[in-house]
């Protein structure tokens, strides 16, 4: 259901906030493809994590506003 190839910042038209039952005290930015969306706020997936893209399971928890996204990293695309 997802990717783990990394977009550059304005290659993209929604992102998503998501959740990890392991870090419940913080989220990361996904970028989501016009064709995969929409995705709700509670959906589940697996979702490729860290250096390595190991994929977890997290939960959509918002749908972030393009300016609000953190722009220091490349997003990893939700597919």
């Amino acid at each position: 259901m997802f990717a783990t190839e990394e977009i550059e910042d304005g290659t993209y038209q929604h992102i998503i906030g998501v959740a990890f039952e392991s870090a419940a005290d913080t989220h990361f930015d996904y970028a989501v493809p016009d064709e995969t969306w929409p995705i709700k706020i509670g959906q589940r997936g697996e979702v490729p994590l860290g250096k390595k893209n190991k994929l977890q399971t997290g939960f959509c928890i918002q749908i972030v506003q393009k300016e609000q996204s953190n722009k220091k990293f490349k997003l990893k695309i939700v597919k």
